[in-house]
This record gives structure tokens, sequence and C-alpha cells, in this order.
């Protein structure tokens, strides 16, 4: 990343069986890998960038303090490092960030996988906050991009999360 003794962390798929499902696993091998980083580069501020669908975003935003999304328009030097290290991971996957920073993946959600949450999924804030960057979602094949640091706060809220989900 293009700041100051800074370092990118880009979100991956990891797959948990449906039975390990709803305790934090995610979450747990994201600290552990964040964990792992800092002590090689102690002096680091680390950023962790995501390019997620409707439900990576509840489960990842759900557990932290804060979050921002990706604004392409952003001229600070921070909003420059990120919107080089989004356009970078786009480029190396064959996705695009659109005007609207919206990453096109590609990938949709079937009307299937949607038919499996009831309406009260569709009620929280985190879907809400997704739906309202993303109204296109169920057929745009664009995820949303949004990042934040592994700050004291993110870093308290998810080993509170952690914690709860074990």
């Amino acid at each position: 990343m293009d700041l100051p003794r800074s370092r990118a962390i880009l979100g991956g798929k990891l797959r948990v069986l449906p039975s390990h499902r709803g305790r934090g696993l995610h979450l747990l091998s994201a600290l552990r890998f964040f964990l792992h980083c800092k002590a090689r580069h102690p002096a680091t501020r680390f950023y962790r960038l995501s390019v997620a669908s409707l439900f990576g975003f509840v489960s990842i935003s759900g557990a932290m303090a804060w979050f921002r999304f990706f604004d392409p328009d952003d001229t600070s030097a921070e909003g420059r490092a990120l919107r080089a290290a989004f356009e970078s991971f786009a480029a190396d996957n064959g996705f695009r960030v659109e005007p609207s920073g919206l990453i096109h993946t590609g990938v949709g959600i079937s009307d299937a996988t949607l038919a499996q949450f009831g309406p009260g999924y569709f009620e929280r804030e985190s879907v809400r906050l997704y739906v309202g960057r993303n109204a296109e979602f169920r057929s745009n094949r664009c995820f949303v991009a949004f990042w934040f640091r592994f700050d004291a706060r993110n870093l308290a809220s998810l080993l509170r999360t952690i914690w709860r989900k074990r």
C-alpha cells in the first residue's frame, strides 16, 4: 500500500462446513493472519480491504466497530492508496472497479440462495447498508468494496464477536 508504514490485507474466501458455520471461524482466521503479520511488522498500520457479497459483508461488517465503503473519489493520500490497492486487486482477478466504487466480479447471487434467507435477514441494518450501496445486487454481478484498519476499537469488537460466537 502506498502509504508510509502501511500494508493492506485483502480478504479471501474461507469455505466452512455447514456444521461449523456461525462460530466465527472466518473472523478467527482473519485475526490470526493479522497477528502473524503484525508480529513480523510491529510498526506497520494494517488495512483490511474486502470485496464482499451481501453475505460476506453482513458477516464481516457486523464484527467491526467501524468500517468505510471504498470511495473512488477520495483524493486524500489514504484515498489514493486505497484506490490503487482496490484497482490492483480487481485487475489481478479479472474484475473491474465501477465509477460508483462497486467491484464488478461477474459473480451473482442466485434466487435459490436468496430464498434460503427469511424476511428478517433483509431487515438487518448491515443488509440495508449493503443494499443502499448496491441496490441492484441481485442482478448486477457487483460486490461492495469496503475497508477498515486493525485499530484498538476494531480489534476489541472482533474479539468480542469471536468470543460470543464460539
